[in-house]
């Protein structure tokens, strides 16, 4: 019915806010497959990217997919980029969350209780406090559009707001927290019923309102979240520098690349030439591969590190649970 599909559009809606306002810090909330978090993850203004989502299992699951390909060592981000990923409840408040310059919440809030969502209202708005929120959720008034719907668009919805609706409860948030919003969407209706049905998906993107002084407010740092994976890119980049510093042709490059997550990313640790990790690895592997002293002992250390890493020889510690 759309083209591009309608969870493209909604994804595209937010990389184009990212391309436009340039936010350091982004947060997603409910992430579940980390689908938006893997196309935002090389924009170069963003250097915290964090995903929540109540579902951990899946989250390990995809955490993977967050390491780039082959062809994104083509250009690689110059910034140094952490990603991190939570377990744990919207509805629940969390410190490492408060002050992002943009949190996203994509077709979420009508998979929580009307009790939740005021909850999710006082945490996302009241208590984290992000410069930009981005809602979307389904308008009900399209629904009569799809062939054979009957019912809400997936059996886990508890609600589907109309357009009345979603203004009430966002002008609502806006009297309540501070904010301002602007009301758009994406997935266009058939020509001649666009002013009648409105979008597929309804989106508000919140404003907080700088005039507001909340300086005498005191927020509780509480920690209800489950750290499930924290990665640093940098150390994905440093293979490019790396094999240049080596001379390695580009088409060992790419099959390093290819190698499995576990031993590249013990390379990076390696190769940054922290001596007061040595301990974590092997004393025997650590010290057999240690250079001669000499003018090119740190080429040869880096070359040497290169070959063990192929090898398999260092242990996997990349994703830090």
């Amino acid at each position: 019915m759309f083209s591009p599909p309608l969870h493209r559009q909604r994804h595209q809606f937010v990389i184009d806010f990212v391309e436009r306002n340039k936010p350091k810090k982004v947060g997603d909330l409910g992430c579940g497959e980390c689908s938006l978090l893997k196309k935002l993850r090389f924009h170069r203004e963003v250097e915290l990217l964090v995903g929540v989502d109540i579902n951990g299992t899946q989250v390990h699951k995809n955490m993977h997919g967050l390491a780039p390909l082959s062809t994104d060592y083509l250009q690689p981000t110059y910034n140094q980029l952490c990603i991190e990923l939570y377990q744990g409840s919207v509805t629940q408040k969390d410190a490492r969350l408060r002050g992002f310059d943009l949190l996203t919440s994509i077709e979420l809030i009508e998979h929580l209780t009307l009790a939740d969502v005021k909850s999710f209202s006082e945490v996302v708005f009241g208590y984290m406090t992000p410069a930009v929120a981005i809602i979307s959720t389904p308008n009900s008034e399209f629904n009569p559009l799809f062939p054979g719907l009957a019912g809400f668009r997936h059996s886990d919805h508890k609600f589907e707001w109309s357009r009345a609706e979603f203004r009430t409860w966002a002008l609502e948030v806006c009297q309540d927290f501070g904010y301002e919003v602007e009301f758009t969407g994406v997935g266009q209706a058939p020509s001649g019923l666009q002013e009648r049905v409105g979008f597929c998906s309804q989106i508000g993107v919140f404003r907080r309102l700088r005039a507001r002084d909340d300086s005498n407010v005191l927020l509780e740092d509480v920690f209800s979240y489950t750290l499930v994976s924290s990665l640093n890119l940098y150390h994905y980049f440093s293979i490019v520098w790396l094999c240049n510093m080596l001379q390695t042709p580009a088409s060992e490059c790419r099959k390093m690349s290819q190698e499995k997550q576990s031993r590249i990313s013990a390379f990076f640790k390696r190769s940054q030439g922290d001596d007061s990790n040595t301990s974590r690895s092997s004393g025997s592997s650590s010290q057999s591969s240690s250079p001669a002293p000499g003018p090119s002992s740190d080429l040869q250390q880096k070359s040497a590190h290169h070959h063990m890493a192929v090898r398999g020889e260092y242990s996997p510690w990349l994703y830090r649970n």
